[in-house]
């Protein structure tokens, strides 16, 4: 049985060029409750697993080892820095989003899809705890919070599957767009604050691309500040740059602000010039992916093909330039 959460929107604006400073989703108390009752009947256990440790305590240590600890390759890990700013007596959201994901990657992962029953439960208790810490003036502005959030943003990309996934990504993403405003130009001070701030705008671009909607001027504004100040010049902060760019080309074609035929041409060709450079003659070689042919009818494959990244990141990057 499927439990569905009842959303509603609160202060923040769904637009990406004004999110203010309220987070998207708030759960019907009654409704949210009864929900996670429903789920948490449901026990599953991952067939060959022995009770110890539990489904759980698996979960956690599959998100971890998947999006947090990388020992080798281009990056660090895509949220290597959570190991610095969890605190498991207070960030109950970060969490329940950690258990939420890596209960949906092992039901992948072992093929055992009533395992996605469990995940649901933790992502719903994600919502409500995170909902709780937005309403606290110390916790909204927390490392913990915003990351939470955006661990809420991944659970939709693993589970999803529909239009309905879509849109609750996209209020996940434009949620900690409006925490970003909110923590301030402070939070750029600290490698931490920079590498999260630019991990939540490099999301919230695919957002704003889909629906050739401009980004804040706040978050153009910053990205500046963070260029000039720290001498970002890689291939990686390149790419993201061009991306902004191609976000507001898109969105200034939308609102008619970009109109002349030479123009636009002129804007496209520079871009696209850009990006063959970064992705032919300047990509690392760790950055590469591996094609993988099969004849099964798989849901992971495209006309008979699929990538496999290095981790999370890498493929967040690629992504981004397709």
């Amino acid at each position: 049985m499927e439990a569905r959460a009842t959303a509603k929107h609160t202060a923040l604006e769904t637009g990406c060029s004004t999110p203010s400073s309220a987070y998207p989703e708030t759960l019907d108390e009654n409704n949210s409750n009864r929900g996670l009752e429903i789920v948490r009947r449901v026990h599953s256990q991952i067939s060959g697993f022995s009770v110890a440790p539990s489904i759980e305590d698996q979960a956690t240590a599959f998100f971890v080892t998947n999006y947090v600890i990388n020992t080798s390759g281009p990056t660090r890990g895509y949220l290597e820095y959570l190991s610095t700013i969890y605190n498991p007596s207070e960030d109950t959201s970060l969490l329940a989003a950690m258990k939420a994901v890596g209960i949906a990657g092992l039901a992948h992962y072992a093929q055992e899809p009533a395992l996605l029953n469990q995940a649901r439960y933790h992502y719903l208790k994600a919502i409500q705890d995170t909902n709780a810490a937005l309403k606290s003036p110390v916790m909204v502005k927390r490392d913990s919070t915003l990351s939470a959030i955006m661990i809420l943003s991944i659970y939709e990309t693993v589970t999803g599957s529909n239009s309905k996934s879509i849109r609750d990504w996209a209020e996940h993403v434009r949620g900690a767009a409006a925490l970003l405003k909110l923590r301030g130009r402070e939070q750029l001070e600290t490698p931490r604050g920079r590498n999260m701030f630019v991990q939540v705008v490099s999301t919230l671009m695919i957002s704003c691309i889909q629906r050739n909607a401009p980004l804040p001027d706040f978050i153009i504004d910053w990205i500046e500040d963070i260029r000039v100040k720290n001498n970002f010049d890689g291939t990686a902060f390149l790419s993201q740059h061009t991306m902004m760019v191609f976000t507001q080309f898109r969105a200034g074609l939308k609102d008619g602000s970009i109109s002349e035929p030479e123009d636009i041409l002129a804007r496209a060709l520079k871009i696209d010039r850009t990006l063959v450079r970064l992705y032919t003659l300047e990509l690392p070689n760790d950055w590469a992916y591996k094609i993988f042919y099969t004849d099964q009818n798989l849901d992971i494959t495209w006309n008979g093909r699929y990538h496999v990244y290095h981790d999370y990141w890498v493929a967040q990057v690629w992504n981004g330039m397709r």
